[in-house]
């Protein structure tokens, strides 16, 4: 992948699902660059207050103090696994 460079930067305060980071660096690059408006990297997920976790196809966001994840439902299809007793000879 070629890099690609930046026409220009600003801060400012982001925020994803009601959870808010100040002074953050946005790297402005042109239009026709990339097909989304914006790209929310590490730099944002990885800040002290905020956690967040991907289950299935989405991601998850919240401020780390709340807890978010404590109680969360998981929906996703478990494989179930099945123990099967070994007879003693089946030991050695």
């Amino acid at each position: 992948m070629p890099a690609l460079a930046s026409i220009g930067r600003i801060k400012a305060v982001i925020e994803v699902d009601n959870v808010k980071a100040e002074n953050i660096i946005i790297y402005v690059v042109p239009d026709d660059a990339k097909s989304v408006d914006l790209i929310i990297g590490r730099a944002w997920l990885d800040l002290d207050h905020i956690a967040y976790a991907k289950i299935g196809k989405r991601v998850h966001i919240g401020y780390r103090e709340d807890e978010l994840f404590r109680n969360f439902p998981i929906d996703e299809k478990v494989n179930r696994v099945c123990l099967k007793r070994l007879e003693a000879d089946q030991f050695e």
